[in-house]
C-alpha cells in the first residue's frame, strides 16, 4: 500500500509510530522524500488501521490510508 501525505501528517505519523513501537508494534514501511512538501509512504504489509488507532488512543489517526 502506498500513500502520499503532507509534512504535517507525516510528523503526526512519526509520533504515532513511536507510540506503537513502545507498545511492541513495528510497522514495515519505507519513506520516500521525507523532507519534501509531500511525503510518500510505502507499507510492505497490510495493517488493521482501526486497531492501530485504538492502540494509539487516538481517533482517526490513519484516516489518510
Amino acid at each position: 500500500m502506498t500513500t502520499v501525505i503532507s509534512q504535517s501528517d507525516y510528523k503526526k505519523f512519526k509520533h504515532r509510530v513511536g507510540i506503537l513501537a513502545k507498545k511492541g508494534v513495528s510497522l514495515d514501511y519505507q519513506v520516500v522524500k521525507p523532507n519534501h512538501k509531500r511525503v510518500k509512504i510505502v507499507f510492505n504489509k497490510s495493517y488493521d488501521w482501526d486497531n492501530l488507532d485504538k492502540m494509539c488512543e487516538v481517533q482517526s489517526f490513519f484516516f489518510f490510508f
